[in-house]
């Protein structure tokens, strides 16, 4: 579970350099499990903190068919809304007074 945690941890401070230039990119990790024992329920919630996805510190669970096209769907949702980034244009303007 260590080395899961430091590579989740790891993709959160990434560094690439681009043509001479450096960037810094923080990929999240969306965890989401299936019948799974309490235990198992405590790792994945340590594996979505890390990954900077967990619900009120909690991974995604299934335990059928429906709640896993639901829990899918609300990943898929939260990823758009996190995608999607609006600001105004803005234009200073000046006025020139005398010459």
């Amino acid at each position: 579970m260590p080395s899961v945690l430091s590579k989740i941890t790891t993709l959160r401070t990434l560094t690439k350099s681009l043509g001479g230039t450096a960037y810094n990119f923080d990929i999240q990790t969306y965890v989401l499990g299936m019948g799974l024992s309490s235990g198992a329920k405590t790792q994945l919630d340590a594996m979505a903190v890390a990954g900077g996805t967990a619900v009120n510190t909690h991974a995604y669970y299934a335990d059928n068919a429906t709640q896993l096209a639901t829990e899918m769907n609300n990943i898929l949702q939260d990823i758009v809304e996190k995608t999607y980034s609006f600001s105004t244009a803005s234009v200073a303007s000046n006025r020139v007074s005398g010459e």
